[in-house]
């Protein structure tokens, strides 16, 4: 492609949105749903991973789906899935396996417009703006947590009002895509055609960067699940300080995602950005044990925040700068959407049993601390791999 197809870039970045906006919209409701209806951690975890799980059973599905030209049919089941499962949650709330069934069907359509996001995003993309569009995309996460926060501040975190945005933009959406018709999904699938198929040492990176986004999700995703928790039960914060203090994360991450983007897109390596930015996330947990709510508090908020977003930006370019050409480009993005999830299945999960073992959050930062140094590990490996493969 010539030239960049910005409407089918919209598109794709707002999709990503959606995604990311249905997985957050749960974190600063958790407080309020699990004292109204009695759930337990242990739900409040699995209503996080049951999104995990549905990406995990169909990232790689997905991403074969695009490259097959089925990305409008993908794409309006994914609405149709996060429709039903908002109108669900909505009207029975009080059974916590009917809210883990609401909360699956939206997962479906999460795990399909997270891939397809990216893939037709990239796929409208021409060849010299496919680092901007990836970087625009790496915002996918905080744009959506953002979005949670400002439907949060004037309810007060009311879960009501937060699944009924969730259920009017995919109706909204679902419009837009009829509009554009079969447009985009082609335009991705001849995208992905065009290329020859990648050699065995760069499928095996692509693999890496999987299991290196595993290893970094499970540790974000236990954090951006739990810290409103965190902040109410640990510091004894009051609620419009709590949906502030989750914010502050995301906006930071969104600053820092767009100059990893402007960095990555001047030719700065990947190992130069994402190897310090992984150190700072690990030392960023170790230090939890002594962290208050003075300036160490929003030091270690604005770290993590600044971290998250160059590490999130470098691991979204990881399939075209590490496998280079000859990469289907939607399949690669199912393959690493699929470490994702594998990630974010874990992470929200490993948390309660920790403070159950502890009886406090005093175990949480050294674990998930070590948990990072595994990741910062592999990427220096993968680094190192890559650019040998690349002789």
């Amino acid at each position: 492609m010539s030239r960049t197809r910005w409407e089918g870039v919209i598109f794709g970045l707002a999709i990503g949105w959606l995604a990311a906006y249905c997985h957050f919209k749960l974190p600063l409701a958790l407080p309020a749903i699990t004292e109204s209806f009695g759930y337990s951690k242990l739900l409040g975890g699995a209503l996080m991973s049951v999104f995990a799980l549905a990406g995990l059973v169909l990232s790689a599905a997905v991403g074969r789906g695009l490259s097959h030209g089925h990305g409008g049919t993908l794409v309006m089941t994914a609405f149709g899935t996060i429709v039903a499962g908002s109108l669900l949650g909505l009207a029975w709330p009080e059974t916590g396996a009917t809210m883990l069934f609401a909360r699956a069907l939206e997962g479906i359509g999460y795990a399909i417009l997270a891939v397809a996001g990216a893939g037709i995003a990239n796929g409208h993309a021409a060849p010299g703006q496919r680092a901007t569009v990836m970087a625009l995309y790496a915002a996918w996460m905080p744009v959506g947590q953002l979005t949670a926060v400002a439907v949060a501040l004037p309810t007060e975190a009311d879960w009501q009002a937060l699944w009924a945005l969730s259920l009017g933009a995919a109706v909204l959406l679902a419009v837009w895509a009829r509009r554009l018709g079969r447009i985009a999904p082609e335009t991705a699938a001849a995208a992905a055609r065009d290329e020859a198929p990648a050699s065995p040492a760069r499928r095996l990176a692509i693999r890496a960067a999987a299991l290196l986004f595993t290893l970094w999700s499970i540790q974000y995703m236990a954090y951006m699940t739990w810290l409103p928790s965190f902040l109410v039960e640990a510091h004894e914060l009051a609620i419009g300080a709590v949906v502030l203090g989750y914010g502050v994360s995301p906006a930071i991450v969104l600053v820092f995602n767009q100059l990893g983007g402007a960095l990555l897109g001047r030719g700065v390596a990947i190992a130069r950005l994402l190897l310090p930015a992984l150190a700072v996330q690990a030392a960023t947990w170790l230090l939890v044990p002594i962290t208050g709510t003075d300036w160490t508090g929003l030091l270690s908020l604005f770290s993590y925040g600044a971290s998250t977003g160059l590490v999130t930006v470098c691991l979204f370019a990881l399939p075209a700068r590490l496998a280079g050409p000859g990469l289907d480009m939607a399949r690669s993005f199912g393959v690493l959407m699929a470490g994702r999830n594998l990630g974010v299945l874990a992470g929200p999960l490993a948390l309660p049993p920790l403070l159950l073992m502890g009886d406090d959050w005093s175990a949480v930062g050294p674990v998930f601390g070590a948990v990072t140094l595994a990741a910062l590990a592999l990427a220096v490996w993968l680094m190192g791999a890559a650019q040998r493969a690349s002789r």
